[in-house]
């Protein structure tokens, strides 16, 4: 009935089946929640967490329907965010398919550098177990890929503070 536009900070969008999580999305400031609702009133099955102080505005799916037909630019916004969507999660589904473990440890890396602190030397929200739900991997296999990855310079660990020592090496083994 609703959808959330992010006026600040991180969250994570997952899917929980039995007893595993996959994270399939990290959603910061100008996401919008529930955009796949427009056209009809079904219930998801996803769950969102806030990983920091997130602000968002809620915005009845009623309201935004009557301003896109008045308002052509606000719909092709819409349809923008709508399509960014759709290409974030099949981009997700190739990833799971079609990557081994340190490929999409790597990619994950990569994102995190490039769209969500925007910087390569982060301290991250996320826990190891959050990583490996995001990656789709086992936390086992996270852990030994990320010693891997510090093991060739790839990257430098303290806790939970990461710095991206050799970008160019984790983009080509994320683009694989």
């Amino acid at each position: 009935s609703h959808i959330y536009f992010i006026k600040s900070g991180w969250a994570k969008v997952s899917i929980e089946n039995n007893s595993k999580t996959l994270i399939i999305e990290l959603v910061g400031k100008g996401s919008m929640l529930g955009i796949t609702s427009l056209n009809h009133k079904d219930v998801y099955n996803f769950s969102v967490v806030a990983l920091n102080d997130v602000k968002v505005c809620e915005i009845n799916i009623d309201i935004i329907t009557t301003i896109m037909k008045n308002n052509i630019s606000f719909s092709s916004n819409i349809m923008r965010n709508l399509n960014k969507t759709v290409d974030s999660l099949l981009k997700k589904i190739s990833s799971l398919y079609h990557k081994r473990t340190d490929e999409k440890i790597a990619e994950m890396l990569v994102m995190l550098a490039n769209d969500i602190y925007l910087k390569q030397s982060f301290t991250i929200t996320l826990s190891r177990k959050e990583m490996a739900e995001y990656a789709n991997v086992a936390t086992e296999n996270l852990v030994r890929v990320l010693k891997s990855f510090e093991t060739k310079k790839f990257i430098s660990l303290k806790g939970k503070n990461i710095s991206i020592l050799d970008s160019n090496s984790l983009e080509i083994l994320s683009k694989r």
